[in-house]
């Protein structure tokens, strides 16, 4: 048997690779600086880490394992490979009892990469932040939210996280500018939702929109300000300066 036969033989799964491996199932794929910020953010001495060697190391691992797979970003370019569980590894999620919601593996849209991509830089500066703790993905909203159950796509968030006072908050990433009526029609939703189920069982209380761009930050802050008990407008600049 060869040398690297061996090696995965004596592969031991740590709970820091379950914690990557839900990182990516929730987040659809992510890169090794993205999971490095979000699973391997200190290294054994106490200091953070500043480099992705030692995380692609252990990547490559679970990926020789099958319990990873890598791709190219479908935009092109330099960016870098990412990374998206497999069937074996959504088996050892399910098999430690988490809540998948789902039965496959899930998958992007190439056009929605980008966008995505976004929200896992986001979803890090929050949780860096203590801004955000238990992360619902936007596939799984609908199986674990009875008030969104029955909503069409275009009003399901990006993610759903517990804020620091333990309020459910919506997360929206706005990345282009889309049409005034398009905006109004879902704060206005958003605005009903809260409304609705501004109770102690379902404490769905706050959305927090954040705009890679002043035009649609403006807009949105503008749109919102009415409701600003509900809602926070962030730039998604300030907010990647501020992790």
């Amino acid at each position: 048997m060869n040398t690297e036969s061996n090696e995965l033989q004596r592969l031991i799964i740590t709970d820091r690779d379950i914690s990557t491996i839900e990182f990516v199932f929730q987040m659809r794929f992510a890169t090794s600086t993205q999971i490095m910020n979000a699973c391997f953010g200190q290294r054994r001495d106490g200091n953070l880490r500043t480099s992705d060697l030692y995380v692609k190391r252990r990547l490559a691992k679970l990926v020789q394992a099958k319990f990873l797979r890598t791709g190219l970003p479908p935009t092109g370019g330099n960016q870098k490979y990412f990374y998206q569980i497999t069937r074996s590894s959504l088996a050892i999620l399910q098999g430690k009892g988490v809540r998948t919601c789902v039965c496959r593996v899930p998958q992007f849209r190439n056009q929605d990469f980008d966008h995505d991509s976004h929200v896992i830089d986001c979803r890090i500066a929050l949780e860096k932040a203590s801004r955000a703790t238990n992360w619902v993905p936007e596939f799984q909203i609908r199986s674990l939210y009875n008030a969104f159950e029955n909503l069409p796509a275009k009003y399901i968030p990006d993610g759903i996280f517990t804020n620091r006072l333990g309020e459910l908050t919506a997360f929206e990433m706005e990345i282009s500018r889309k049409s005034l009526d398009r905006y109004e029609d879902k704060i206005q939703k958003y605005v009903s939702l809260v409304r609705s189920y501004f109770n102690e069982d379902f404490k769905f209380k706050r959305v927090l929109f954040v705009a890679k761009h002043k035009d649609v930050y403006k807009i949105l802050s503008e749109k919102t300000k009415i409701h600003s008990d509900i809602f926070k407008v962030e730039s998604y600049e300030q907010l990647m300066v501020a992790k």
